[in-house]
């Protein structure tokens, strides 16, 4: 187990396997920049740099009088398309730490909300 008692860095990621009875654990950071932020509202929502806030607009307007007497359910549909990307040192298509790849870039690559 990886034990992390402090704050990291946008793109910081470890990782767990046990294959056929070898144990592999790994962490890293990722350099400043190299994870991207989608955010399709940035010009009124922007994310600060180094932040790892995923955005998204809604399908329809989400209004909040206060005076409501029944619950708004929003639902959120999430992309991990083509989130995980690294460094593939022999080119074989597999993500293999113990052979030196390294991750580039991970996360979600897109949020839609739907009030209901």
């Amino acid at each position: 187990m990886i034990t992390v008692n402090a704050n990291r860095l946008q793109g910081y990621w470890a990782f767990e396997t046990s294959v056929y009875g070898v144990k592999y654990v790994s962490q890293e950071q990722a350099p400043p920049g190299a994870t991207t932020v989608p955010n399709p509202i940035s010009a009124s929502s922007p994310i600060p740099p180094g932040s790892c806030v995923v955005t998204g607009a809604f399908t329809s307007s989400l209004i909040i009088t206060g005076s409501e007497t029944q619950d708004k359910v929003v639902t959120v549909s999430l992309s991990t398309n083509k989130s995980f990307e690294w460094i593939d040192h022999n080119n074989n298509g597999l993500y293999e730490p113990a052979n030196g790849d390294t991750v580039v870039d991970m996360g979600i690559r897109g949020l839609i909300p739907i009030v209901q």
